[in-house]
């Protein structure tokens, strides 16, 4: 049997645990921040020392390869991300990352000769600061200039962050590689939930990735005084924001069990006071399924089209009445919302 080095593993996870690392034990590496370069750099330093070629395409991501015999032969890739979100933990992506190098590493110490090249790579920004998923899509030829006229972080800040390091949009266009010389992909990655923890099992095989669509919801209400404005007279836009967030994962738990309980946050726009109420809030509603027929957006209407695999969508403004009353639509105009589809194995 096959045996890594958990010593050698343990090191390299305790050494880049610490770039970008905060002090309740979590990180912050997002896309092209110094911490992240700083750990990108790393992961290659180890990959030359232990006799790995190293690649950067031109999406910036970074790969150690180790070679088959057969020079011609396709590719297993292995691996995950290094970068995070703003308070991320520190096993999500990296783990994947490392055991990727750490399988490279044992495979070469046994002199295995295998049928396939292996090569671990670190995905540009697949957290999304900037696009997400950005070095994943240019790989596999997903990434489509819509895509990147609509980014995630914002279209200003793509552009600016591509040119502060050298990269260009024809560049990501251009990473795709093809299928023809690929095996597979295989990537470890915490589960990020208590299911296996419940269920007393070390370990998970994913049967489905779930697909996932964002809407941002604006209230109006009116900005007045809370000590002369009787309770009946306000229009709270908070109030109508919060009814919505209890309304949205009561009516999904209810008739759509399918789908992952909804991530709803909201928040008001204007600076708290104890004494002014203020007029706009803003809610976010994330819903989740690896079913695209139970998602609530596809029961809407037969014929409504199913979420793409690029960002698209709308924000809603909302009138928020007096109490007891339901908000009432105002006004509708563009905005950026995140959707990518659900898949099955």
């Amino acid at each position: 049997m096959l045996r890594i080095d958990p010593d050698r593993m343990r090191t390299d996870f305790e050494q880049l645990a610490a770039m970008g690392g905060t002090a309740d034990g979590g990180i912050a590496r997002t896309t092209f921040s110094e911490a992240h370069f700083e750990a990108r750099a790393w992961f290659l330093e180890r990959g030359r020392a232990a006799g790995l070629e190293t690649h950067v395409d031109s999406a910036a991501n970074h790969s150690l390869r180790l070679p088959a015999g057969d020079r011609s032969a396709r590719t297993l890739l292995l691996g995950s991300h290094l970068d995070s979100v703003r308070r991320g933990g520190r096993y999500d992506g990296a783990l994947g990352v490392l055991c990727a190098l750490e399988v490279l590493r044992a495979v070469q110490d046994a002199g295995l000769a295998l049928p396939v090249a292996l090569e671990a790579i670190d995905f540009t920004d697949e957290e999304g600061t900037l696009v997400g998923e950005l070095g994943s899509w240019a790989l596999t030829g997903e990434l489509s200039a819509e895509i990147l006229a609509a980014p995630r972080g914002g279209r200003d800040l793509l552009v600016s962050e591509l040119a502060r390091v050298g990269l260009t949009e024809e560049g990501l266009l251009a990473a795709r590689r093809d299928p023809s010389t690929l095996a597979g992909f295989l990537e470890l990655h915490i589960e990020q939930g208590p299911v296996l923890e419940r269920a007393g099992t070390d370990i998970g095989i994913v049967t489905g990735i779930i697909g996932s669509s964002s809407f941002q919801v604006v209230f109006e209400g009116d900005a007045r005084h809370a000590g002369t404005t009787p309770m009946e007279a306000r229009r709270d836009a908070a109030l109508g924001a919060a009814g919505f967030v209890l309304g949205v994962r009561e009516t999904v738990t209810r008739d759509f069990p399918a789908v992952s309980p909804p991530s709803v946050t909201s928040r008001s726009s204007l600076a708290r006071s104890t004494s002014f109420r203020d007029g706009r809030a803003c809610a976010w509603n994330a819903a989740r399924s690896t079913r695209k027929s139970s998602t609530p957006w596809s029961s809407r209407s037969p014929s409504a089209p199913a979420p793409r695999l690029q960002h698209t969508g709308w924000r809603s403004s909302y009138d928020a009445s007096a109490a007891g009353s339901p908000p009432r639509r105002t006004s509708a105009c563009g905005q950026r919302s995140n959707s990518r589809p659900a898949l099955s194995a």
